[in-house]
C-alpha cells in the first residue's frame, strides 16, 4: 500500500511544473506609475512625464503577460500611460510648430 502511494506522489511530481505566486504589485506599480505621470506632468517636467509613462506602459504589459492579480490595474496603468505620452507628443509637436513659426516671422 505505501509503495503504490509513493508511486502515485512521484508521478505527480514528474509532471508538476512550477508555478509562481500571483503577487498584484505589479499591477498596482502599473497604476501608481500611470498616475504619477499625469501628476508629474502637471507639477514636476513633461521630460520626467515621460519617462514614468513608458514604465507605467513596460509595467503594465509585465503584469498582463504574468497573469498578475488586479489585471484591471495593470490596463488602467497601461491606458494611462499611452494617454500621457500621446498628450506630451502632441504638446511638443504644438510647441515645436509654433517655434518655427516664430522663427520664420522673425526672419522676414
Amino acid at each position: 500500500m505505501n509503495n503504490r502511494m509513493e508511486d502515485d506522489f512521484s508521478q505527480l511530481d514528474e509532471h508538476a511544473t512550477p508555478t509562481a505566486a500571483s503577487s498584484p504589485a505589479l499591477s498596482i506599480a502599473s497604476l501608481v506609475l500611470g498616475i504619477a505621470c499625469f501628476l508629474c506632468g502637471q507639477f514636476v517636467h513633461w521630460a520626467i512625464a515621460i519617462l514614468i509613462a513608458i514604465a507605467a506602459i513596460v509595467v503594465g504589459v509585465m503584469a498582463r503577460r504574468q497573469s498578475a492579480p488586479k489585471r484591471g490595474f495593470a490596463l488602467a496603468g497601461i491606458i494611462m500611460g499611452a494617454v500621457c505620452l500621446i498628450m506630451y507628443a502632441l504638446i511638443i509637436g504644438m510647441l515645436a510648430y509654433h517655434i518655427a513659426q516664430i522663427n520664420a516671422a522673425m526672419s522676414v
